[in-house]
């Protein structure tokens, strides 16, 4: 597996910056339906650079019995960040000479571009295990914990790799400390209200989006040819979301539905207009009087 793509499970987390230095410990229950190897790998990168930092990982051996996993360590510090970044793109990948070079783009980044982010990885090929800090030449930079694996280590752990079967894996929780408390059961209300701050749309909640349906759909009656209005998030998002507008009658992308006409209309977010709480939208060549329907999603997601 020295170029295939890795099966993974990741979960980027937002203000890397307020758990630099700091000790983490990961926890999750796991089984298969053979006995094999999977690997959970901890970095900080970047958003929208190419800069990673070395991660940290750990290999557990799965069991047909479900069992509990930990993973306890501490990332490295702010400076350490600093020092220690490096382009994945750059990385000697080859079986012979696996290097990583280290740049300066982390002290110009600004720190809300920093994601802390969390894998659990059931295989992983060769080249993309380098290219992720692991077996480069020479030790691991200052400040990073665990050693780097070896080529054995890493094809043992591909080569148990389970192509006719499961893995299951459930309870995955990350938090501050040493300790693996138990696994926190928060009401169903306050994940959804949590989940909103990353995604939110008009459909009900199991309905996909583009689905042709008029049940939740935003309606409005046109005050003014080129209607523009505004719609309020039941939640403020992250950051400014990216929306995308949905016909209720045909489920096509871009356009909403004038009713009174029976036509489509091509709908747009004006410029300046879009915000963590709401955005404003443009029915274009819609006529004063008709009534608009249509669907609408925000995402935010990292």
């Amino acid at each position: 597996m020295n170029n295939a793509s890795s099966i993974l499970a990741i979960q980027g987390i937002e203000n890397a910056y307020s758990v630099l230095g700091k000790t983490i410990t990961l926890s999750f229950w796991a089984r298969a339906s053979a006995s094999t190897k999977i690997v959970s790998e901890q970095q900080i990168h970047s958003i929208t650079a190419p800069l990673w930092t070395p991660t940290i990982c750990k290999t557990f051996d799965l069991t047909t019995t479900w069992q509990k996993f930990t993973h306890t360590y501490t990332l490295p510090t702010y400076s350490q960040v600093i020092a220690a970044g490096y382009n994945p793109n750059a990385v000697d990948v080859s079986l012979t000479n696996p290097t990583y070079t280290p740049v300066g783009e982390a002290a110009t980044l600004p720190l809300v571009d920093w994601l802390f982010q969390v894998d659990i990885k059931t295989a992983w090929c060769l080249g993309e295990w380098r290219r992720h800090g692991n077996a480069y030449s020479g030790s691991r930079p200052s400040g990073f914990e665990g050693t780097q694996q070896t080529l054995t280590e890493m094809q043992n752990m591909n080569n148990s790799f389970i192509t006719n079967g499961y893995y299951d894996i459930a309870q995955v929780q990350l938090e501050l400390g040493s300790v693996a408390t138990p696994f926190e059961l928060r009401p169903i209300s306050t994940e959804f209200n949590l989940c909103q701050r990353y995604y939110e749309k008009s459909y009900n909640i199991y309905t996909p989006p583009g689905t042709i349906t008029g049940t939740g759909n935003f309606v409005v009656r046109c005050s003014s040819n080129n209607q523009v209005g505004t719609i309020l998030f039941k939640q403020s998002k992250r950051v400014n979301p990216s929306i995308t507008f949905y016909n209720p009658s045909t489920g096509n992308p871009g356009t909403w539905r004038d009713v009174s006409s029976g036509i489509d209309i091509i709908m747009s977010v004006p410029i300046g207009s879009l915000g963590h709480s709401s955005f404003a939208f443009d029915a274009t060549s819609s006529v004063n009087g008709n009534q608009l329907q249509g669907h609408w999603t925000a995402s935010a997601e990292i």
